[in-house]
């Protein structure tokens, strides 16, 4: 088993909502919102034909917010890059074998916010130790719904990303 390449970027923002409008004027199509279940994180996906980029944000302080608060401490920026995989279990015995000592699989859901209906998605992520890359957190992300991640509309950018 090897990894698929990189999967995602993610990017941390301050406010959401403010970065699906900015990057829509650059030309994205943003996906619809989704919310981690039992996290105070939210996002919106810019797809691309191979991968995307991944705004997070938090939506609700009140709740865990996947330890973003010290990277915007540090400003909004790149902050994660997602390799994938088809299998966590996987991907965690492949990383273990190569010396990195991964922790997980974790399963994580988050709920796509689509025409006033939830529609939960699945995943399964295995860290990486910090460190792998300096200044940024590096995970394995296996899409357990990926028909649901990956609308054909959401591909069409007014600027021409591919």
């Amino acid at each position: 088993m090897s990894l698929l390449g990189v999967d995602h970027c993610q990017v941390v923002v301050r406010e959401l909502e403010m970065a699906k409008r900015t990057w829509g004027r650059l030309g994205f199509t943003p996906t619809p919102r989704g919310r981690h279940l039992n996290r105070g994180s939210g996002n919106y996906c810019l797809m691309l034909r191979e991968g995307y980029i991944e705004l997070i944000g938090i939506v609700d302080p009140a709740l865990p917010t996947s330890s973003l608060d010290a990277p915007l401490a540090h400003g909004p920026g790149l902050v994660g890059l997602a390799f994938g995989a088809p299998s966590g279990a996987e991907a965690a015995r492949h990383l273990a074998a190569a010396g990195l000592a991964p922790t997980g699989p974790t399963r994580l859901e988050r709920v796509l916010e689509r025409d006033g209906v939830d529609v939960r998605l699945a995943f399964d992520i295995v860290d990486m130790p910090a460190g792998t890359i300096p200044g940024i957190r590096t995970f394995v992300c296996c899409h357990l719904s990926q028909k649901e991640v990956r609308e054909p509309a959401w591909l069409d950018h007014p600027n021409g990303a591919i």
